[in-house]
């Protein structure tokens, strides 16, 4: 039986960060269209479709920007849509192990450990070079959790 679980990894990112990052150019980032960062910070999601059991194979992964009071915006397609990965489960401990590789390079898109726990997941480790990729500097975002839902697929009904 093929089971599917979404994970979804959360960094919040400040405000002046991305509209630097929009005015020079960074990728997926349309400084006209995201006004209302001038005063509130971004959430940017990485949401991971894990498939298997215990382990098994990454099949979706789609970033998101989510501007203050509006819906998320899907970003960074090139990046996300040829990206493949491997995840497993320590079960005894309750931690998810996700990697997740760029389609064009070497380079890890998403390396996380999160904590199963009641009621939900605990982050304890996450890297993206998603951010970067964007043109989002160091030192500007913070991760802001995740939520992983289980029998769910990824949904792509972002505008």
């Amino acid at each position: 039986m093929k089971t599917s679980r979404l994970l979804t990894m959360k960094w919040t990112v400040a405000s002046e960060a991305v509209r630097r990052s929009a005015v020079a150019g960074g990728r997926g980032l349309d400084v006209q269209a995201f006004a209302e960062f001038a005063v509130a910070d971004a959430v940017i999601a990485l949401a991971v479709e894990l498939v298997g059991e215990r382990e098994g194979c990454v099949e979706r992964v789609v970033a998101t920007i989510a501007p203050p009071k509006r819906g998320a915006v899907v970003i960074g397609g090139e990046m996300t849509g040829g990206a493949a990965g491997r995840w497993e489960e320590d079960e005894d401990a309750r931690l998810v192990h996700v990697t997740i590789g760029e389609p064009t390079s070497d380079t890890p898109l998403l390396v996380a450990t999160v904590r199963l726990e009641e009621g939900g997941v605990s982050v304890l480790y996450a890297r993206t070079t998603l951010l970067a990729y964007l043109g989002i500097p160091g030192g500007r975002y913070e991760v802001a959790g995740a939520t992983m839902e289980t029998g769910v697929g990824l949904v792509t009904g972002a505008r």
